[in-house]
C-alpha cells in the first residue's frame, strides 16, 4: 500500500506569498508558481470497495469534497457487482481532510428512480451550500427528455447527509456539452455549472464547457465553445478531461483536472476497448480564470504526474478542497496493475477503482 511522503515541486508551483508579521497573505492571482509547494500523496487508496454484497462492493469514482462546521464529507459514486446494480450516490465523513473516512451508513443517499432521465444511474455529485440549504447536481443517465443520454439533475437538502429532495424541475439541463457536470460556483448573483463532454475526444474523455444562469434550477445559458481545450498532440493531455471540479477562490476560478493522452483504439474489439480505456493514464494539471470564460493553464502542468504514486495509473475526476496554504485533490485512483489484495480477474475482466487524495502544499 502507499506511504507517505512529500515529493518536491520541482517544476510545479503555487501562490504568490507576502509575510506580513508571521502570517501568511496571497496576493490576488493565480494559485501557482514555479517551485513554491510540495505534494503529499495521502494514505492511498483513501476508501476501497466494500465486501461483496454491498451496495458499493465493485467500483468507487470520486465526486465532491465539502466542508461544513467541522466535518469533511466526500461524495461519491458507486456501482455494485454488474449483475445487480448501476451507480448510485453515497458519502463519507471525517475529521481530517485526508481522513480516515468512516461510510455514511451501508445505503445510498441518492438512488435512480422511475423518472425516465435517470432509470439508469446518478453520479458526478457535486454539493454547496447557498441560503442555508444543501444543494447537489448530478448526473442522471436515463432516457433524456432531448434524446441525450444524460443529463443534470438538482437535489436539496437541509443537512449535508440528507435527506435529499430532487428537485421537481428535474432534469434541470439537458445538453451533451454537460454530460459530465462538475464544479458548481455561485458569484455575484450567477450560477456558473462547469461539465465535460463524454467520449468529445476519445472514449470517455472530452473538453470542458460552461453553463451560466441566475436560479439552480435554470434556464441555463451554455456556451458552445469550450473553456477549456485538450492539449497539442504529443502533450500529456492531448486526450482532454474526465469530469473535474471549478472553485472560486480569492476572487478567481481555479481547476485542477485530470488530463489524458489519446488511446490508440484503432481496429480494436469492443472487449480490447474496454481494456485499453481502464488503463488510459491521467494525471493532475492546473488552471486558472478571472471571469470562468477564459482559461490559462499553467505552463509547468502536470502539477501531480500519475507516476507520483507507485502503480497509479490515472488520477481521475479530480475534486478539490483549498484551505490554503493547503489544497486537496480528491480522486479516482485507478491502477496500472492488479493492486495488492484484489483479485486479479477482476483487474483483467473489468474495472477495479478506488478513492484517492493528494495534498498540495503551498510553501515560503
Amino acid at each position: 500500500m502507499q506511504t507517505r511522503r512529500w515529493i518536491h515541486g520541482g517544476l510545479m508551483s503555487l501562490l504568490i506569498v507576502a509575510w506580513v508579521g508571521g502570517q501568511g497573505l496571497r496576493a490576488a492571482g493565480p494559485l501557482l508558481e514555479p517551485g513554491k509547494f510540495l505534494h503529499k500523496a495521502g494514505a492511498n487508496p483513501a476508501m476501497k470497495t466494500s465486501p461483496i454484497g454491498a451496495w458499493d462492493d465493485r467500483i468507487l469514482e470520486s465526486g465532491d469534497c465539502f466542508k461544513d462546521g467541522d466535518t469533511y464529507y466526500w461524495y461519491y459514486h458507486a456501482a455494485g457487482t454488474w449483475t445487480k446494480r448501476s451507480y448510485q450516490i453515497f458519502v463519507a465523513t471525517a475529521k481530517s481532510p485526508l481522513g480516515p473516512w468512516q461510510r455514511h451508513g451501508q445505503q445510498p443517499i441518492l438512488t435512480v428512480s422511475g423518472n425516465a432521465h435517470e432509470t439508469y444511474c446518478v453520479a458526478c455529485p457535486m454539493v454547496v451550500k447557498d441560503g442555508g440549504k444543501y444543494h447537489m447536481i448530478y448526473l442522471s443517465a436515463g432516457d433524456s427528455p432531448a434524446g441525450w443520454g444524460w443529463s443534470v439533475s438538482l437535489a436539496s437538502s437541509e443537512s449535508p447527509l440528507g435527506p435529499w429532495i430532487k428537485s421537481k424541475a428535474n432534469p434541470i439541463l439537458v445538453h451533451q456539452h454537460m454530460g459530465y457536470p462538475g464544479g458548481l460556483v455561485k458569484v455575484k448573483g450567477t450560477w456558473y455549472m462547469f461539465g465535460t463532454e463524454p467520449d468529445e475526444i476519445h472514449l470517455d474523455f472530452g473538453r470542458t464547457y460552461v453553463a451560466t444562469a441566475k436560479s439552480l434550477e435554470g434556464p441555463w445559458d451554455v456556451r458552445d465553445e469550450p473553456v477549456i481545450s485538450e492539449g497539442p498532440k504529443g502533450s500529456w493531455d492531448e486526450g482532454g478531461f474526465s469530469e473535474f471540479e471549478v472553485e472560486y477562490y480569492d476572487g478567481m476560478f481555479h481547476a485542477f483536472y485530470g488530463g489524458s493522452r489519446i488511446a490508440n483504439i484503432e481496429g480494436a474489439s469492443e472487449q480490447e476497448v474496454e481494456k485499453i480505456r481502464q488503463r488510459v493514464q491521467e494525471s493532475i494539471g492546473y488552471a486558472y480564470s478571472k471571469d470562468g470564460f477564459h482559461w490559462t493553464k499553467y505552463a509547468h502542468n502536470p502539477v501531480i504526474p500519475n507516476t507520483n504514486i507507485p502503480n497509479a495509473a490515472a488520477f481521475a475526476e479530480v475534486h478539490t478542497l483549498i484551505e490554503y496554504p493547503s489544497i486537496y485533490c480528491y480522486y479516482t485512483l485507478r491502477y496500472l496493475t492488479c493492486p495488492q489484495g484484489e483479485k486479479p480477474e477482476w483487474f483483467q475482466e473489468s474495472w477495479i477503482e478506488h478513492l484517492g487524495v493528494s495534498e498540495i502544499r503551498i510553501t515560503p
